[in-house]
């Protein structure tokens, strides 16, 4: 799973990311891909943004999860803890 923020901080907890996806890949191997910045912009990313983004491990294809009462975003049950380096990009 990637989870998407404005800060350095992003994490799988409510408070801390913008936007999240789901993508497979398979044991052993790498990702390369693309994420539409059209997806981005509806959760206050605009073009020219900085975006921190990392990634988790999940079991069950991710869909363990429940309404954060606070944010009322996801706050996902199914992944793993040890995340990857977070990353940035500027968004084109």
């Amino acid at each position: 799973m990637l989870f998407f923020g404005k800060t350095a901080s992003v994490s799988y907890e409510p408070n801390k990311y913008l936007y999240y996806t789901f993508i497979y890949v398979g044991s052993g191997n790498s990702f390369t891909g693309y994420i539409y910045s059209v997806s981005l912009y509806s959760y206050g990313i605009a073009s020219g943004d900085k975006v921190y983004i990392v990634a988790y491990p999940a079991t069950n294809g991710g869909w363990n999860s429940y309404i954060d009462p606070e944010t009322g975003k996801d706050f996902i049950t199914s992944i793993k803890s040890t995340p990857s380096n977070i990353d940035s990009v500027i968004v084109p």
